[in-house]
C-alpha cells in the first residue's frame, strides 16, 4: 500500500486501491490480449507498470476513485491527478504525446479535444502506433462506448497530428486487433 497523503479515510482508501489495483491489472491484461494479435511471440505484459510506482501510484488511486466511486477530488488532488496523468503521458511512448512534449494541454480538462494546440505526433513510429492501438482497443472493451476505430477518427486532426499513412496505418491495425470484439 501506498502511503495516502490525501487525507482519505483508511478504510475508503484501501477499497480503492484494491479497485485500482484490480482495473489497471485488467488493462493489462486487455492490453496484452490486442498485442498478441500482432506480436505474439513477445512479453506483451509490461505495459503501464509505471502507473505501480510510487510517484504515480497515489494519483490513479484517485483517477479511479473518481471515475468509478463518484470521489469530487479537492483542488490539490485535482493538481496531483494531472501531474500524474502529464509524467505518465510524457513517459510512456505509446501515448502520441511522447513523441511531441512540447504540447501545451489543460491535463485537467476531461476532453483534451479542446486544447488550443494540437500534438504533432508525425514522429511517432508504427512500433509506438501498435502499442497505442492496443492501448485504445484495451479501453474501448474496458469503457464499452465506442471502438478503437471510432477513437481513431474522433481524435486524429483534432487532438493529434497524425500523416494520413500514419491514420490508415492505425485503422488497419486497430480493425484487425478488434476484429472479434462486439460492444
Amino acid at each position: 500500500m501506498v502511503n495516502n497523503s490525501f487525507g482519505i479515510p483508511e478504510k475508503t482508501w484501501v477499497k480503492w486501491e484494491n479497485h485500482a489495483r484490480e482495473r489497471t491489472k485488467k488493462h493489462i491484461g486487455l492490453y496484452k490480449k490486442y498485442m498478441d494479435v500482432i506480436y505474439p511471440e513477445r512479453d506483451n505484459t509490461n505495459h503501464d507498470l509505471s502507473k505501480f510506482t510510487e510517484d504515480f501510484w497515489g494519483p490513479y488511486v484517485l483517477i479511479n476513485a473518481k471515475y468509478n466511486f463518484g470521489f469530487k477530488p479537492n483542488e490539490d488532488q485535482e493538481k496531483a491527478m494531472a501531474l500524474a496523468t502529464y509524467n505518465h503521458i510524457l513517459t510512456e511512448d505509446h501515448h502520441p504525446e511522447f513523441w511531441a512534449p512540447e504540447v501545451d494541454y489543460d491535463w485537467t480538462a476531461k476532453d483534451r479535444t479542446k486544447n488550443v494546440k494540437m500534438c504533432d505526433c508525425r514522429g511517432m513510429p508504427d512500433a509506438c502506433l501498435i502499442k497505442a492501438v492496443a492501448d485504445w482497443c484495451a479501453m474501448s472493451e474496458e469503457i464499452g462506448e465506442n471502438t478503437p476505430m471510432d477513437w481513431i477518427n474522433n481524435q486524429f486532426g483534432k487532438r493529434w497530428v497524425f500523416t494520413p499513412k500514419q491514420k490508415r496505418f492505425s485503422l488497419d491495425i486497430a480493425e484487425k486487433m478488434w476484429k472479434d470484439e462486439e460492444l
